[in-house]
């Protein structure tokens, strides 16, 4: 059995975030383990779930909130 790469989709649009869950459903080697709609939905995700691999918002269309790091 082979483990599979837990993943998750960060963006805006309902349509985008259909699609790429759509194409990632199709590769037997991912876990889709969330969808967000934005920074702070991941954010949240990523806190609570081993994740290793982002599929990230359309950044020509998002303004992104700045994230401080202590």
């Amino acid at each position: 059995m082979s483990m599979k790469v837990k993943c998750i989709i960060v963006d805006d649009e309902p349509m985008a975030r259909d699609i790429i869950s759509s194409f990632v459903a199709k590769i037997h080697d991912l876990e889709l383990v969330a969808t967000c709609k934005n920074v702070s939905e991941a954010f949240t995700v990523l806190q609570n779930n081993s994740i290793q691999l982002i599929f990230p918002v359309s950044y020509t269309h998002l303004t992104l909130p700045t994230i401080y790091s202590v």
